[in-house]
């Protein structure tokens, strides 16, 4: 007996699949027996690996934000869980490899891989065809069952339960007599509860435990939208005690913020919001509080005003020239027709303005014109 070869060696020269000129689906097969299946393996791998991190990843930055104790710890789990997943992800590759290496000898050529495909389509319908018979045997007394029953127009009765002919009819005219509306009243109070808490941020809760009160409210309404009035307690029971697991799951959490652009985040209390650092409530909006920039926070300004006292000249009349002007006006009257002078000292007949020191304005606080005396701005 000869050297026996594995793929990937010098003898896929000479045994199939050999890449034929102008067949397809020759190098289609000669490609996935060489590097071909374990891009497919590592492809196959992939998917359930990113998504696998996707969600370890979600699951770290919700313990972060629980407590930054949790999500530290948390790490050293996430390191076990992507240690702990190798193994089947191993276990994956060696699947993918080993499928997409046999389809890649069933592509030997067009020929082999139709034989295939038809071999492939003779089994699937034999056994289609002998496990149709065998169902429609089972089936048939109850079909002819079903036929022959004159009540098939009621909705069917619960597991477990027997009404006779007047419990139905009670329950028939119960339903038709305010039995619905009250059901749907229910209905919509247990679908306002699961959307308030699944719709708040602030509130913490287990994602299958939220789905599995979807699937009873579901069923709920599917028996009130069919009037299956025999049913329809039983499945208002299940959806009652399944919101009744979801709201006890649920856990309030603060300072959470509610949402980009509100700038609140959720207080102690359930059910409470309180206004970020730096924001007020104004009416109907939420504004952010700063100095005010023209003012400083000060509510008041400084500004120029025209010197009052000098009327803007900077300047007031020398008493003293007044003095020197008065003397030589007496001294004309009581000079006999001689003119009788004084003098006139070295003085000025101006003097600067003491109120403004000559600069012709002064400063004067007034109310800031942009916060009118808060010292605040609101935006």
């Amino acid at each position: 007996m000869g050297r026996m070869y594995f793929p990937g060696e010098k003898v896929r020269e000479y045994f199939p699949p050999r890449k034929s000129h102008g067949d397809v689906v020759a190098k289609f097969g000669a490609w996935l027996t060489g590097e071909g299946a374990e891009i497919v393996a590592y492809l196959v791998c992939a998917i359930p690996a990113i998504r696998g991190l996707w969600d370890l990843l979600k699951w770290l930055l919700g313990n972060f934000q629980e407590s930054f104790v949790i999500g530290f710890f948390s790490l050293f789990g996430a390191f076990f869980m992507i240690a702990v997943s190798f193994i089947p992800l191993i276990i994956l590759f060696v699947v993918a490899y080993a499928i997409a290496w046999v389809i890649g000898w069933l592509c030997y050529n067009t020929w082999t891989l139709l034989a295939a495909l038809i071999i492939i389509g003779v089994i699937c319908y034999l056994k289609w065809d002998s496990s149709s018979g065998r169902n429609g045997n089972d089936l048939l007394p109850k079909t002819s069952h079903f036929a022959a029953e004159p009540d098939r127009h009621l909705p069917p009765r619960a597991t477990g339960e027997r009404h006779d002919d007047e419990g139905r009819s009670r329950l028939a005219l119960d339903w038709q007599n305010g039995g619905k509306q009250k059901c749907i009243k229910r209905l919509s109070a247990m679908k306002n509860e699961l959307d308030r808490r699944t719709s708040c941020p602030a509130y913490q809760y287990t994602m299958a435990i939220a789905n599995e009160v979807r699937s009873a409210i579901i069923k709920f309404e599917l028996a009130i939208d069919n009037d299956d009035y025999v049913n329809v307690a039983k499945c208002e029971v299940d959806a009652s005690n399944a919101v009744r697991r979801f709201v006890s799951n649920c856990r309030w959490r603060s300072g959470v913020s509610k949402g980009y652009g509100t700038h609140m985040h959720s207080g102690h209390v359930e059910g409470t919001w309180e206004l970020d650092s730096g924001y007020i409530q104004l009416g109907d909006r939420v504004a952010k509080v700063r100095d005010c920039g023209k003012c400083g926070g000060r509510g008041h300004v400084s500004v120029y005003e025209e010197c009052l006292r000098c009327n803007g000249s900077g300047k007031i009349p020398n008493p003293m020239a007044q003095l020197v002007g008065g003397a030589n006006i007496v001294g004309g009257m009581f000079g006999k027709g001689r003119r009788m002078r004084i003098g006139r000292p070295n003085v000025s007949s101006t003097l600067p303005c003491d109120a403004c020191n000559g600069r012709r304005r002064i400063p004067v606080t007034r109310q800031c014109p942009k916060c009118f005396g808060q010292g605040k701005v609101y935006e």
